[in-house]
Formats: C-alpha cells, sequence, structure tokens
C-alpha cells in the first residue's frame, strides 16, 4: 500500500518532550540518591552511572541508525498494512480485543508500580494519567504513521523488569513515602533535597515512559474505529471485558509474569501478518518472565493477593515474616510459653496481645477484627476465650496464618475465621459480642493519609465505633 508515513514535525514534538522527561527525571532520580553518599557496590556504580551508559547509548542508536531502522520501519509498514486489510465484517471483533488489551495493561500497569515503589501507592492517579496520556496520544495519531505494535510487549517489559530488578537496590527505600506528611509505621519520609529529588525525579521518568508505552495501544485502536463508523459500543464491550479478565487474575493470585502472557497472547493475533511480528512480543516475553522468576533473596516469596504484594520471609531461626507493598507488615508470633520479667528489657508483647482480656471473664465471646497472621487470635485462645470469630480483608494474609503461624491459632476448635471487610462483618454480625478486638488494620499500605480512601478512614470513626458498641 503506497501512502506517506513520515510523521510530520508537530506530531513527533510530544515523543521529544517525553523523552527529554524520561531523561531528566532518571538523571534527579539517580543523582539526587547518590548525591553525597559513598558508592558501595556494584548495583551502586551501575545505577550512579547510569544516565551516563543511556546518552551513549541513545548516541550510539542515533548515528546507526541506518542499518536497524530501516528494517524496524519495513516491519511496522507491513503490521499496518495487515491491519488496514482486515475484513470489515469482523472489525467489531478486532476493535473490542483491541481496547480491551489497553484496558488490561493500563490496570496491570497501575498494580505494578504501587506493589514494586509505595510512592505510587500514595498517588495511585500518577500511573493512571501516564497510561491515558499515552492512550489519548495514539488515539490522536488516526491514521497518521506506523502502527507499532508489535513494540508495545517490549516496551512494558523493559519498563517492569527494571522496577523489579530496581526494587532490591538501595535507593528502593527513598521510594516508599514521598511526603513529609506523617510518620507512616517507620516509613521514610521525604526528608531533604536529596530525597525529594530522587523520588520525584523517579516519579517523572515512569510516568514518561509508561505514557510513552501505551501509545501502540492507543494508536492501534483509532487505526481500527477510523475504518467504519458507529463501533464505539465495541470499544465499550472490549473496555469491560478488559477490566473483567484482570479483575479475574488479580482473584486468582496471580503474578505479573501471568499479566504479560495473557497480554502477548492478546497481542499476538494482531501481529499474525507477517509472521515476523511476533518476534518482538515472543523474545520481550521470554526475556520478562525470565527476570520476573529471578529470587534476589533467600527465603522470600512474594504473593500478589487480590489486593496486594505480600512477601513472606521464612528465615530459618526467626519468626516468619509479612511484609506488605514492601513495608513491614507482622510477625508470627509464639507467646505461649513467654512469661513477664521484672528485668527484661524489650517490650513484652505477650503483654500487649493479652491486655484486652485483663477485661473479660473466661469463655467471653470475641470478635477480632483484622486478624491479620493470628496473633490477636493466638491471644484470645491462650486467655480461654469462648467463641472467636476471626475477620481478615485479605484471603492471602488469613492462608499465611492458617498455614505458619507457630501457635496455629485458626485451628482451634473455638475459632471462625471471615474474609471479609471489618466494618462491613460488623454491620451484617447478628451476633453479641462479650469483647471486639481491634487489630491493627495499616491501610497505609495501600493508600496514604492524604487519600480520602484508606479503609481504616471508615472503620476507626465514630460511625464505626457506635456499630461495633451496638
Amino acid at each position: 500500500m503506497n501512502r506517506d508515513l513520515t510523521p510530520t514535525r508537530s506530531s513527533s514534538a510530544p515523543f521529544w518532550t517525553i523523552g527529554g522527561v524520561i531523561v531528566l527525571g532518571w538523571v534527579l532520580f539517580t543523582q539526587g540518591f547518590y548525591w553525597g553518599i559513598p558508592l558501595e557496590s556494584t548495583a551502586d556504580y551501575v545505577l550512579a552511572f547510569s544516565p551516563v551508559a543511556l546518552l551513549l547509548a541513545a548516541g550510539l542508536m542515533w548515528f546507526t541508525r541506518g542499518r536497524w531502522l530501516p528494517a524496524v520501519v519495513r516491519l511496522l509498514e507491513r503490521h499496518t498494512d495487515h491491519l488496514e486489510a482486515l475484513p470489515v465484517s469482523n472489525l467489531g471483533i478486532w476493535i473490542a480485543v483491541a481496547a480491551g488489551l489497553g484496558l488490561f495493561a493500563e490496570l496491570m500497569l497501575i498494580r505494578v508500580h504501587a506493589s514494586y515503589f509505595q510512592l505510587f501507592a500514595y498517588f495511585k492517579n500518577v500511573s493512571l494519567l501516564s497510561c491515558f496520556l499515552g492512550l489519548g496520544l495514539g488515539y490522536t495519531l488516526g491514521p497518521k504513521g506506523r502502527v507499532a505494535t508489535p513494540l508495545v510487549l517490549p516496551l512494558l517489559v523493559l519498563q517492569i523488569a527494571a522496577m523489579y530488578l530496581l526494587r532490591y537496590q538501595a535507593p528502593a527505600e527513598a521510594l516508599q513515602n514521598p511526603v513529609s506528611e506523617q510518620f507512616a509505621f517507620g516509613i521514610k519520609q521525604a526528608r531533604g533535597l536529596r530525597h525529594v529529588l530522587s523520588a520525584y525525579g523517579f516519579m517523572a521518568a515512569v510516568f514518561a515512559y509508561n505514557a510513552l508505552c501505551f501509545v501502540p495501544l492507543g494508536h492501534l485502536v483509532s487505526r481500527l474505529m477510523r475504518r467504519i463508523e458507529k463501533l464505539y459500543s465495541w470499544n465499550l464491550v472490549g473496555s469491560l471485558a478488559g477490566i473483567a479478565v484482570f479483575y479475574l487474575l488479580s482473584y486468582l493470585w496471580t503474578p505479573p509474569l501471568v499479566w504479560l502472557a495473557v497480554l502477548g497472547v492478546g497481542l499476538a493475533p494482531f501481529m499474525l501478518r507477517p509472521l515476523k511480528s511476533l518476534v518482538p512480543t515472543g523474545l520481550a516475553l521470554v526475556i520478562g518472565v525470565g527476570i520476573l522468576s529471578l529470587s534476589f533473596r533467600q527465603y522470600e516469596t512474594d504473593i500478589f493477593s487480590p489486593y496486594q504484594i505480600l512477601t513472606l520471609n521464612e528465615q530459618p531461626g526467626t519468626p516468619v515474616e509479612i511484609r506488605v507493598n514492601n513495608v513491614y507488615y507482622q510477625r508470627m508470633l509464639d507467646l505461649a510459653s513467654q512469661r513477664p520479667s521484672a528485668d527484661d528489657a524489650e517490650f513484652n508483647w505477650r503483654d500487649h496481645y493479652d491486655l484486652p482480656y485483663h477485661f473479660t471473664e473466661p469463655g467471653a465471646r470475641v470478635l477480632i477484627v483484622g486478624s491479620g497472621t493470628g496473633n490477636d487470635v493466638a491471644a484470645a485462645v491462650r486467655n480461654g476465650a469462648g467463641p472467636v470469630d476471626a475477620v481478615e480483608i485479605d484471603p492471602a494474609i488469613l492462608m499465611f496464618g492458617e498455614q505458619l503461624h507457630p501457635a496455629a491459632p485458626y485451628q482451634a476448635e473455638n475459632v471462625t475465621s471471615h474474609v471479609a471487610d471489618a466494618r462491613a462483618f460488623i454491620r451484617r454480625a447478628n451476633d453479641r459480642y462479650d469483647l471486639i478486638v481491634y487489630g491493627l488494620l495499616d491501610s497505609h499500605t495501600l493508600l496514604s493519609g492524604l487519600s480520602g480512601v484508606r479503609l481504616d478512614s471508615y472503620v476507626y470513626t465514630v460511625e464505626g465505633f457506635r456499630e461495633a458498641r451496638s
């Protein structure tokens, strides 16, 4: 098909701007973190000098573009011709699939960002808006240029793999709490210019690069939709289907490598002609799955529950520990043999968990909300409570407690566990309780105190306590 597919200066301007933001943000991130501190490991040296390496690589690609760029252009032109030749009779289905893949990828990246670095949980709209920006730029391209569908997965894999590897390096701590709103359960706050430059430079770089990843997905949909009118309903149906598929995968506790595989399989039908279009996607999928399958810390396992990423640490000789979104959550403590001691220099955890039972008689009916891995439940069993209802919203955390807690509190005959939201359970409960114990509902691991939708914002309220008292 003969047509001019060369982008104009005005159409390429946004992409030069995006590239500039990526470079500037990454420079601020690396130099902000390593400004004035010694480099201690090979990874520190790699990250500190990565802006120089990236600029050299970009320069090399620019000066050698005559060798590799024509092959990429031909591949994308043939792919675009294939999209233009799709039969109109089935175009609605193709549009639905393309729109669904865009929404699926959007939800995937929003969750990946917040799972690997908590600053994106504090600013969830940053990830959302970057996806919108990329999709919007793609939609505006319409009939212009070549559709770069074969580059979608390579771009996404590069982003996700880089964030996964960076998660284990020293700068990761600076990317937890980017604001100075409060002391958030021991999470480091953004104090000083160095920390601010690092956190917000990283956020800017990820925002811009993530937007670039979504341009081909938006372009794919707009290129298909321009061929026929009145097909917006297919776009809507496909988008809803993409949301439903990601919801199902989250419900099944699947990790990002599964999400990438599903996205790759969904993109494949668009690239069957020419088959060479599948090569970048296939290689990216293999590399991405390989990197995400690596474990860099012995005794640690990541589990993606329907809500968040949980890291289980089963190091021998220490209590089993869980981190939520890379932040400490709870240790599974065996306090059955611990006794208070006058010369004990440490805080006595047994006294802490046993305190509520000084105000009740043995056999009391107890409700525990936010029961977690079971330390509060173990205290109820240890102090002779009667029937115990233990409520935990995250099924993965509850499963860990049932399988790994040394005191096996959830196996006690008088304990019944429930996967539910605390306030919703209290509203629906028909039983009367002698004691209601609130575990630490630390949803700071999901959203910051600046947000209006924290779970504990609806539990630790006057209305919430009135419902419990009633």
